[in-house]
């Protein structure tokens, strides 16, 4: 630890944000979850490197340690520990859907680094929930009766970091990834049923194959609303979750027919959740999703999604800017672009610009679509920092 800076990296953000979990951790009281030890070791790559294979040795001895505690703190410590840990996982779903209540329309708009606190939170809250399901299953098998499996030790409930990039951090595994790591946590097959985009467009289907498409992807929206209700009435937030990260990994098409079904079936309140996972998508997949919605009249949803995505660190969002107008979607370029314009704010859409300063036309033109005095603002600030 002594050779982390607690004024950077996730070693600053997690100081403030678990600053006592932290210290209990250090003096030896608690075991850390992967998470935490995980984001640490990646402060550590960037200040001295760091391989696969002793990262995988840190894994190893995390998980004897993990199952040392386990042993001695016994199954009541580790039930009070995953009913701590589900409290703070519905603490940070209130706070996502919290986002998007009608109320909230007229405040504040969240900074990106709310928005990227909030996440951060709520992904860690989910994998920690997840792993400490784990932990008890393998303090289950260890005591029971008969053999034990040297396969049981846990590797699921991993949420994997990767070196910060921009003005923040950003893990990898976020969202879609983590369904899989999930999906092991609950017993569930490793199965591939989350696709990885193909960077090349989908050539239009026949009329024929259009209508069957359409209605294959209602058909699937009419069974996962359906299961996510089950999952909710059953308690099973966790599987819930799952389920919405995966949907998030399917074709737009498919998105889009979830989400209008959603909003018939009154479940409306598992939106927020899914566009918040749908943001993570990558830049091109995102961008026919945001075409998709707005073609479907899911106005709305644009913005959401198009918010949760200004959180993304600035290439990221210079990529989707890009494939939007590449596909001549200037609306939804706005939605993107606009925001980061505000007051406090400049400085996001500058570091957009600096990512790509082919973009400077498109940030200037998107801000005096929204007003002269915008438009000039941008102007002064992208030449104090020296770009275009």
């Amino acid at each position: 630890m002594t050779a982390l800076d607690p004024q950077e990296g996730w070693y600053a953000i997690l100081l403030r944000s678990e600053g006592d979990a932290i210290t209990a951790h250090l003096a030896g009281r608690t075991v850390p979850p992967w998470d935490l030890v995980s984001s640490l070791l990646d402060d550590l790559q960037l200040k001295r490197g760091l391989t696969d294979s002793a990262r995988e040795r840190a894994r190893e001895q995390h998980r004897t340690a993990v199952r040392a505690h386990d042993r001695r703190a016994g199954r009541p410590a580790l039930h009070d520990a995953l009913k701590h840990a589900l409290a703070e996982r519905d603490t940070a779903d209130a706070r996502i859907r919290g986002l998007y209540q009608p109320a909230a329309e007229g405040g504040a708009q969240q900074s990106a680094v709310d928005l990227f606190q909030i996440r951060d939170r709520h992904e860690r809250a989910v994998a920690r929930c997840l792993e400490l399901q784990s932990r008890l299953s393998v303090f289950d098998a260890d005591h029971s009766p008969g053999p034990h499996p040297q396969s049981a030790t846990p590797r699921a409930g991993a949420v994997q970091p990767t070196a910060p990039r921009g003005p923040l951090p950003r893990r990898r595994g976020v969202g879609i990834a983590s369904a899989t790591l999930a999906a092991l946590a609950f017993g569930a097959p490793a199965h591939a049923s989350v696709p990885m985009p193909d960077d090349d467009p989908t050539p239009p289907a026949p009329a024929e194959e259009e209508v069957e498409a359409a209605a294959e992807a209602h058909r699937l929206a009419v069974v996962t609303a359906a299961r996510l209700a089950e999952l909710r009435a059953a308690g099973a937030g966790g599987q819930a979750y799952i389920l919405l990260c995966e949907a998030a990994a399917r074709p737009c098409r498919d998105s889009v027919a979830l989400i209008g079904e959603l909003h018939d079936t009154g479940q409306t309140e598992e939106i927020p959740t899914f566009l918040w996972e749908a943001a993570c998508l990558p830049p091109r997949q995102l961008a026919e999703l945001a075409a998709a919605l707005h073609d479907a009249g899911r106005t709305e949803d644009v913005r959401s999604l198009l918010h949760n995505a200004a959180s993304r660190p600035a290439d990221d969002i210079a990529a989707v800017t890009r494939a939007l107008l590449a596909a001549d979607r200037i609306v939804q370029v706005d939605a993107l672009l606009q925001p980061l314009m505000k007051a406090h704010r400049h400085h996001q859409a500058v570091l957009v610009a600096q990512a790509d300063a082919s973009l400077v036309p498109a940030i200037l033109h998107s801000a005096r679509r929204a007003s002269e005095q915008d438009h000039r603002d941008m102007v002064r600030a992208l030449r104090s920092a020296g770009v275009g």
